[in-house]
């Protein structure tokens, strides 16, 4: 098992279970979280708030809480909320604001399991460096089957982190804060957010502000993916052209150990993924592995940073898959395995057939024909048309990074062309 610890806050995620129920509508719950707290008293039906028999912490309303159960969370400030154990559930628990309420707290953290996290914020990183803080090296078990969803993480010094965990997903929310120019602090805060030893971990319709290091860093990462981990998802993201200066966007690599205790990741997908531009301090690709790649598939994205976005350390190459992507290639093929239907900006399109070059440099996007946005298709653009079909449906089945329908011939990138948007 293992510990998540989001954004200067330690946070929890999501398995691909069931959900929970959701009666924000009717502000009906098994049990309730206040400020003030009282006895904790769960009802077996959903029923309304009283403030006496509210949970003081959600921590505690975790310990009462069933296969199923909704605790609604009233607004206010909540601090540090550790959260432990899962009432030997098998279905999930879900503690989300009450509807209309606010709420926030300082740092999280969770080794539970059959949870789920919904509608609330920490503004912790705005105003107080806490680093990656937390468990980050130890040997804790943690949480399975964990959702986090629609829980935001803001400001410069936001960090977080998933160690040890099992099928956990974080989703819908946003790490750091939009038009962010300040920067965070050399050799501590240079890691926004780390995954390590995981399993089945998706990164799903997030939104990641930029990040700026202090004078001298040139190793600041939106993520570090450490060693250990397998199956690690990031679908249909958006990493901001804000400019940031973060040297990868995520990077995989391995820590201090010898690969027999500390194998290297596998099974990364990045599925539908925008990479805005990135500017300053150390810039280097948006995507970068080493040592042996073993089914790394990068499908339908679109790198703004350096050959493709993919910079390949590999010792070694196992079933990995590169199509449908937009960026900039210098030419040749970027990595060995299934290579096609990419549709690169560059000047030498050396041997990679089943793929396509357009002229231009790195940075000059004019080739694409892109809406305003820089980051949708417009009716004449090149793109449309330009990947595959069975891959997509594979990957992406058949949905692009806005939830509309891809048909035919997928259009390469994250957004499929729609006459009618």
């Amino acid at each position: 098992m293992g510990v998540v610890v989001l954004g200067a806050v330690f946070l929890v995620a999501r398995g691909r279970g069931d959900d929970g129920p959701s009666h924000r509508a009717r502000g009906t719950a098994n049990l309730f979280v206040d400020p003030s707290g009282g006895s904790c008293t769960r009802h077996a039906t959903g029923a309304g708030y009283a403030d006496g028999a509210a949970c003081r912490s959600f921590d505690a309303a975790n310990d009462a809480c069933r296969d199923g159960d909704l605790v609604l969370v009233k607004g206010g400030d909540y601090g540090d909320q550790p959260i432990t154990g899962s009432n030997n559930r098998t279905r999930m628990c879900t503690i989300e604001a009450a509807p209309g309420e606010n709420v926030r707290f300082r740092t999280l953290t969770t080794d539970g399991d059959w949870l789920t996290l919904r509608h609330m914020d920490s503004h912790t990183g705005e105003t107080t460096h806490l680093g990656i803080g937390g468990c980050v090296w130890c040997d804790q078990k943690g949480g399975s089957h964990l959702v986090l969803d629609d829980v935001n993480l803001f400001g410069k010094w936001a960090a977080g982190e998933i160690t040890g965990a099992r099928d956990v997903t974080w989703r819908r929310s946003e790490l750091g804060t939009k038009d962010n120019r300040d920067p965070r602090l050399c050799n501590q805060d240079d890691l926004p957010f780390r995954i390590a030893g995981s399993r089945d971990v998706v990164i799903d319709h997030d939104t990641f502000h930029p990040f700026f290091g202090e004078e001298g860093c040139y190793h600041l990462e939106t993520f570090r993916l450490w060693d250990s981990s397998d199956g690690l998802t990031f679908s249909d993201n958006h990493f901001d052209d804000g400019r940031g200066d973060t040297s990868f966007t995520i990077s995989s690599s391995r820590g201090g150990c010898p690969p027999e205790r500390c194998p290297a990741n596998k099974n990364i997908r990045l599925v539908g993924n925008y990479f805005g531009d990135k500017c300053c301090g150390y810039e280097a690709p948006d995507f970068s592995t080493g040592e042996a790649c073993v089914g790394i598939v990068l499908a339908y994205n679109f790198f703004k940073d350096q050959t493709g976005g993919f910079q390949s350390n590999c010792t070694s190459e196992s079933r990995d898959v590169y199509v449908g992507n937009l960026g900039f290639s210098q030419g040749g093929c970027p990595l060995d395995g299934t290579v096609t239907g990419n549709l690169w900006i560059g000047d030498t399109p050396g041997d990679c057939p089943g793929n396509r070059w357009l002229p231009g440099t790195q940075d000059d996007w004019a080739a694409y024909r892109l809406a305003p946005d820089g980051r949708h298709l417009t009716a004449d653009s090149p793109a449309i048309d330009a990947g595959e079909s069975e891959l997509c449906e594979k990957y992406t089945h058949r949905v692009d990074s806005d939830g509309d329908r891809r048909s035919g011939t997928c259009d390469a990138g994250p957004d499929e062309y729609d006459a009618g948007t």
